[in-house]
């Protein structure tokens, strides 16, 4: 592959150029970066607060229930929303018909 040079518009005019598709990388990346910081917060939060017996009233659990949420929605998003954006990328690849050795 051979890198394109930008229009002289800027980045956003070289939508369908390898410049782009390096940029979506980089955005995935760090993407998949802060969820990773999201999903070892809400776990280091559970095991403090089970390590500080905080269970003991209704009022006590109000935490560890959207602690819970928050993961589910945090696991969901890693793997559903990820899954669908890889897709789509692949989507926007251009096909290659025929090979030549």
């Amino acid at each position: 592959m051979r890198w394109k040079q930008p229009s002289p518009r800027g980045l956003l005019s070289a939508a369908g150029s390898d410049c782009a598709n390096r940029t979506w990388v980089v955005n995935l990346s760090i993407r998949q970066l802060l969820l990773v910081l999201v999903f070892i917060g809400i776990v280091g939060l559970q095991v403090e607060l089970a390590l500080l017996r905080h269970a003991e009233s209704f009022s006590q659990w109000i935490p560890h229930v959207t602690l819970m949420i928050g993961l589910l929605v945090n696991l969901f998003s890693a793997v559903y929303v990820s899954k669908t954006i890889f897709i789509w990328l692949l989507s926007r690849k251009e096909k290659v018909e025929s090979l030549s050795i």
